[in-house]
């Protein structure tokens, strides 16, 4: 299929990557025989020239994209709480979708959370920070101590608000992404 990353064994090197690279940083990629990256980047490139452009970039240095983000419409409160300008939001997001599309870019993530943008810790994404193997900083997650956090918005949205803000998103843009 065009666009599937695929290796013999199934697995594929992958990592976070910047949206502005210098030849360093692609040096850094095919030096430590990264395949594929994930690059998260503004609204403002949120255009098919920018993404073929980065995309082409990239393959010319044998590293394949699997996913722009744009990180004005992930995990967005607008979205997620339906507040003001939703509309407008599903559009920006409906034509990311098709610039992904025209990109050549198969795959994307979206998440419906409203709370997980420019939070301090303890939050509701991580109410610890802790270290793993080597000291490597983690996020813990406590739901005792984020219970006891204030709200994050305004006031309540119960579950069935969520539910129907994710099925006016989802029947918006599924049939872009189709």
């Amino acid at each position: 299929r065009r666009g599937t990353l695929s290796t013999a064994a199934g697995l594929i090197l992958g990592m976070s990557f910047t949206d502005k690279p210098q030849e360093e940083d692609l040096a850094l990629l095919r030096h430590a025989g990264v395949e594929a990256v994930s690059i998260w980047t503004s609204i403002a490139n949120n255009n098919a020239a920018w993404m073929t452009g980065m995309r082409k970039r990239l393959e010319a240095n044998g590293v394949k994209i699997y996913n722009f983000g744009i990180i004005d419409l992930h995990c967005d409160p607008t979205m997620v709480l339906g507040t003001s300008g939703v509309e407008q939001k599903i559009a920006q997001y409906k034509e990311y979708l098709t610039n992904l599309g025209r990109a050549g870019i198969p795959y994307t993530t979206y998440a419906h959370m409203a709370n997980i943008k420019n939070q301090s810790v303890p939050g509701f994404y991580a109410t610890a920070m802790g270290t793993s193997r080597g000291n490597v900083p983690t996020r813990e997650f406590d739901v005792n101590v984020a219970r006891t956090l204030p709200k994050s918005f305004d006031k309540e949205y119960p579950a069935e608000h969520i539910w129907k803000t994710f099925t006016t998103f989802i029947r918006a843009v599924v049939p872009v992404a189709e």
